[in-house]
């Protein structure tokens, strides 16, 4: 409580000075706001007076010799370049900075968004401003505007020389204070404006005519603006005037200007203009800027910078402003990296950030079988058996389920870096039925499911099964209960649709002939026997005998009586054509014989006459003539013979063919 008090009154008497002696203190400022730092945690054995963990806050800044107090009293303070971690107790609300030459910053942590807790770390960003004339080019400014109801109204604050507006409007950006603003015009009345400036503010300013008002323009003078780097906004006397470099008339007095660029630090001088005179002002912009290189354990991890999003690792000499900053480096299924630091003017900073893994890996298989459907949180991702190297660590609900088997459920947990295996037994939700039922299609519940013999795995209830083999069967048909875990055997036998056949043969002579039913031998006539239902085809056969055939239908449960009369062979049709048919058979057979030998001696002829006509003795010659002349009658003997007997087999054939 003492130390509270001594706090506020120091304070209290700081601020009571100051405000006696109306001198501009040097002051300290957040950048920003509180962020919670997720790469910083304090050990448990860091404790307050009361036995309880300390919360941290680390103070980031660009300022060196920070001092530090609280109303709890700090435990302690570890520092390093840029950086400050305090070590506060969990119910702290309060924490005053001090820095030699500045006045102390009260920071109300509830008020900057900080919120301590056992064991975290939050983050500030800290920054100075100078006090006086200078002070300008640190603090932020405020849009002025005046809207004119003239051209050319010259303008000024203080002890400044006047400026023209342009048009109608007259643009000032100025630190917060009271001013007093003078607006004339030749020909018309002056105007004077006083105003708090706190905020950017746009103001109305009408000038009424006078032509008694004294004229203010006197004979100018020319100033050159110009500075090292080009591009920097020239703000003359509070108004934005334009950027470097610059040259034009000015009325003589006192100007004040500063010069804007980012990433440098502004820069604010004085000079006067004289009637006439040319003035040249130059003037060099210091840097304010230094780099950042980022590289990261994980390809194409996205880096943000206060923020904002700057690239894909590597980021490489990436300019940023001199000061405090915050840079995030993260990637899918990876713990972000937040880093703050401190760059200076010119210094070149390198991070590597290194990502801790966000996931685990996920193993899962079944028994008794695999196949099964895997559900994470309601969403289908695969089948037994399953792996994922890559699971984002979290709670999940997994679902596994199979046909015939009872759903699983159970809550994972996956954790960065670790396995997560998972067996998992499936209880059965089915009995077994073997269907037997040999030639038959097999039916269950209305669907064919295979033929003469099938195994099915059935949830438990009741089923109905059939058999079907055709039109001559009627369908066999039962209902099957089948309970979880049991294994039934049925058989199914379709019943034939039957009728009966009578069949005999005459004259008496055929009995005894051999009777066929659809080309499969059945016994010797007479017969009795039993048949399905349908269309057949019947032939009785027997030595001496024609066969005999006939086409007949079984109904169902009838007996048809059949007689089949068959002809001998003897004197019958069948057997004339079978003399003619070998007629036909011996007369092609001449044919070819005869046929044959014409052609031997026709070549035979043609070899002695080749003979003759290539001899030089008279006695060959004569002989070779006469073979010649005797092959060619042979020939001809034997062509006629051929033609005969092709005669005859036409004949034979024809004749055949009529029976």
């Amino acid at each position: 409580m003492k130390t509270r008090i001594i706090l506020f009154l120091v304070l209290l008497l700081t601020s009571f000075i100051a405000a006696q002696t109306d001198v501009r203190m040097n002051e300290l400022k957040i950048i920003g706001k509180a962020e919670l730092s997720n790469g910083d945690l304090i050990a448990r054995e860091n404790r307050d007076a009361n036995g309880a963990v300390c919360a941290g806050l680390r103070i980031l800044s660009d300022l060196d010799g920070l001092k530090f107090d609280s109303y709890d009293k700090i435990v302690k303070v570890t520092s390093d370049p840029g950086s400050s971690l305090l070590f506060l107790s969990p119910g702290e609300q309060v924490v005053i900075v001090y820095m030699t030459g500045f006045a102390p910053l009260k920071i109300i942590l509830a008020d900057v968004g900080v919120h301590l807790k056992s064991g975290m770390v939050w983050q500030l960003k800290l920054t100075g401003t100078r006090a006086g004339s200078l002070s300008r080019a640190d603090d932020n400014l405020f849009d002025v505007v005046f809207q004119l109801n003239q051209d050319a109204v010259y303008s000024w604050y203080g002890e400044l020389a006047p400026m023209p507006s342009k048009g109608q409007t007259a643009a000032y950006k100025l630190p917060k204070g009271y001013y007093t603003f003078h607006f004339q015009k030749d020909g018309y009345k002056p105007e004077e404006r006083t105003i708090n400036i706190d905020k950017s503010i746009t103001e109305t300013v009408s000038l009424s005519p006078d032509a008694s008002s004294a004229s203010l323009l006197k004979l100018p003078g020319i100033a050159v603006i110009t500075s090292e780097p080009s591009g920097a906004e020239i703000i003359l006397n509070g108004q934005k005037l334009s950027s470097s470099p610059f040259q034009g008339e000015l009325q003589p007095g006192n100007y004040e200007l500063e010069l804007r660029k980012v990433f440098y630090q502004s820069d604010i001088s004085s000079f006067s203009v004289e009637q006439g005179n040319t003035i040249t002002i130059s003037r060099k912009l210091n840097p304010k800027f230094g780099f950042i290189s980022v590289s990261s354990s994980v390809a194409d991890s996205k880096v943000t910078l206060d923020g904002k999003f700057i690239g894909n690792v590597p980021v490489e000499k990436y300019q940023v402003e001199s000061s405090a900053h915050t840079v995030v480096a993260e990637a899918p299924l990876y713990h972000s990296v937040t880093e703050g630091f401190i760059i200076k003017d010119g210094e070149q900073k390198n991070i590597n950030a290194v990502l801790k893994p966000a996931f685990g890996l996920l193993k899962i298989t079944s028994q008794p079988e695999n196949g099964v459907d895997i559900y994470i949180d309601g969403v289908k991702t695969g089948q037994t058996p399953y792996i994922n190297n890559k699971t984002a660590s979290g709670r999940y609900l997994l679902r596994v389920t199979k046909e015939l088997y009872r759903d699983y459920e159970e809550q994972i947990i996956i954790t960065d870096g670790a396995e997560t295996i998972k067996n998992i037994i499936l209880d059965k939700n089915f009995g077994e039925l073997t269907i037997i039922s040999e030639g038959s299609e097999i039916v269950l519940n209305g669907r064919v499911i295979g033929k003469d013999k099938v195994l099915q795995k059935l949830n438990a209830g009741k089923y109905t099964i059939s058999s079907v083999r055709g039109d001559k069967y009627y369908e066999a048909k039962q209902d099957v209960y089948l309970s979880i875990g049991e294994r039934k055997e049925i058989t199914l036998t379709p019943k034939p649709k039957i009728g009966g056949l009578s069949l005999f043969v005459e004259p008496a002579e055929a009995a005894g002939a051999d009777i066929y039913i659809d080309n499969e031998p059945k016994g010797k006539a007479p017969l009795v026997m039993s048949l399905l239902v349908g269309d057949y085809t019947v032939t009785a056969k027997k030595d001496n005998f024609l066969d005999e055939t006939q086409r007949f239908s079984i109904p169902e449960n009838e007996r048809i009586k059949l007689t089949l009369t068959m002809f001998t062979y003897e004197g019958s049709r069948l057997h004339t054509a079978n003399k003619w048919a070998t007629a036909k058979w011996i007369s092609l057979a001449g044919t070819a014989a005869f046929g044959g030998a014409s052609y031997y001696f026709n070549t035979s002829a043609d070899k002695n006459n080749d003979k003759y006509k290539t001899t030089m003795i008279n006695s060959d010659a004569l002989d070779y003539k006469k073979n010649v002349n005797d092959n060619k009658k042979m020939s001809g003997y034997f062509l006629y013979a051929a033609s005969a007997a092709l005669s005859s087999a036409l004949i034979s054939w024809i004749v055949q063919t009529a029976l």
